[in-house]
């Protein structure tokens, strides 16, 4: 795991994997399948592991960075872009709606 103090919010864009259930399939279903059905996905987290093969994400992270929620696997072979939101030990500027207030989601 990546220390805490050495972590990056990471936003990561893949093309991920799809798949069509049940039913039978013509020549022309799987052409279009193939050609035009490849998803586009994207999250971002905390960069908590990274090695050649992956990079792995945490949605939620406790305080002290010791325990982290909702991980996510992404294969290096489908990303497509990444962009790092916040550098290690900076934490993201917080963005809200004019409707709300730093008080008023607490």
């Amino acid at each position: 795991m990546i220390p805490a103090s050495e972590r990056v919010l990471l936003q990561v864009s893949w093309t991920d994997a799809t798949n069509v259930a049940g039913g039978w399939h013509d020549s022309a279903d799987l052409d279009h399948f193939a050609v035009n059905q490849a998803w586009a996905a994207s999250n971002t987290g905390w960069l908590v592991y990274e090695d050649d093969l992956c990079y792995v994400l945490a949605g939620r992270m406790t305080d002290d960075g010791r325990n982290v929620g909702l991980i996510e696997r992404i294969p290096k072979a489908a990303v497509t872009a990444k962009r790092v939101l916040a550098g290690p030990g900076s934490p993201p500027q917080s963005v809200l709606p004019p409707s709300c207030t730093e008080t008023s989601i607490r």
